[in-house]
């Protein structure tokens, strides 16, 4: 029987249990009779379980989820076409929390070292005791707490008292490349970090020089409405992921060469036509009252 009260989670224990369902290696999952493949890090969802696992409302529930995204902690997508998908939900940086790494090192070196020391204090306290004359029983250490019940005292591994994951900046800029796209399209199936993906954005990242320059090339796409699909023929986001990690076209968004195109006119100058067929239409044009 559970030891704990039921009650609602706390939004720490609503991450907790994500990072505890995301596999930990790809593999497929059974998702109301559907067999879907995950991978590293993400697992299957739906509403409806997070509301039973959480003990909170669908509205609440929608709003993590949108926060969690826009935060860089999940990212999220659909399992295939229907409106009865479940979700596939992706822990950014889940690698980080699987490698506590040098935090343990240092816990186990701390212990090792504050045994060594408690032991010879002790060992020195009651050999000091004994040159008095007095008769010194052989008592456990503090460090070796053992009690005459056959434990050695050894500690076999350590207990890692603090997690510090290092910052997967490579995770963190996908995401933040998801949540600027369902800005511009809130409608949009959400993209997965695929290996080959994570590979060429790093690349990018080292090309351009870090996390600070991918923002700046997020604010371009943001800013340009070619980028953004307003003006160009298909309607659709231009600027999608596996387009923009191309490096020639990463290279001619941030030289410009898709920014908005702002009218001469308006700077005091003669306005240049947006395009050849506008500037047809407007020679027609002028011909046109020129003969009238």
């Amino acid at each position: 029987m559970d030891s704990f009260k039921p009650e609602p989670f706390t939004e720490r224990e609503a991450f907790l249990w994500s990072v505890e369902k995301a596999a930990f290696q790809a593999h497929d999952q059974w998702f109301n009779g559907h067999r879907i493949t995950v991978e590293r890090g993400e697992f299957v969802t739906s509403l409806r379980e997070m509301e039973k696992a959480f003990g909170w409302s669908l509205k609440r529930i929608r709003g993590f989820v949108d926060r969690m995204g826009k935060a860089q902690k999940w990212a999220q997508r659909r399992a295939y076409d229907g409106a009865q998908s479940p979700t596939i939900l992706t822990v950014c940086n889940y690698d980080a929390y699987q490698n506590p790494g040098e935090a343990a090192g240092t816990v186990a070196g701390t212990a090792k070292g504050t045994r060594r020391a408690q032991s010879g204090h002790s060992k020195g306290t009651q050999q000091k005791e004994g040159n008095k004359g007095n008769k010194v029983e052989e008592r456990p250490s503090v460090s070796s707490p053992d009690a005459g019940d056959g434990s050695s005292g050894r500690i076999d591994a350590p207990v890692s008292l603090s997690l510090v994951p290092s910052v997967d900046h490579v995770g963190a800029a996908f995401a933040a490349f998801e949540a600027m796209r369902h800005s511009i399209d809130p409608a949009a199936r959400t993209a997965t970090l695929s290996p080959d993906r994570r590979k060429k954005l790093a690349a990018r990242l080292d090309e351009i020089g870090g996390p600070a320059a991918w923002s700046d090339v997020l604010g371009i796409v943001q800013a340009s409405p070619f980028l953004r699909g307003e003006t160009s023929r298909t309607g659709r986001l231009v600027a999608t992921i596996d387009w923009l990690l191309k490096p020639e076209n990463l290279r001619k968004v941030r030289e410009g060469n898709y920014d908005e195109r702002h009218p001469a006119a308006a700077r005091g100058g003669p306005r240049v036509p947006a395009s050849p067929f506008d500037a047809v239409r407007e020679a027609r044009a002028i011909l046109g009252r020129g003969g009238s």
